[in-house]
């Protein structure tokens, strides 16, 4: 099964970006341009703007801190960004 996770054209984690942390109350997840906030059984979903407001999410929510010339907009899942 990890195998067609990560290899799999029908499997989601190779058509998107994703990172997810679980949290004392719940879990926070990137799934391409949006941000999932899950508290106590409640589920929030904000649209992230642009890649610096993703870039500081990475860093912030996600301790993951990547190279200045790594292309975030690749990660987003719109060309527009």
């Amino acid at each position: 099964m990890c195998e067609y996770q990560q290899t799999s054209e029908l499997s989601h984690f190779t058509q998107k970006s994703v990172c997810s942390i679980a949290t004392a109350t719940g879990r926070k997840s990137l799934s391409s341009d949006k941000l999932i906030v899950t508290e106590m059984n409640q589920k929030q979903t904000v649209l992230i703007a642009d890649k610096d407001e993703y870039k500081a999410l990475l860093e912030t929510v996600f301790q993951i801190v990547l190279p200045s010339d790594e292309s975030i907009a690749t990660l987003l899942s719109t060309s527009k960004r």
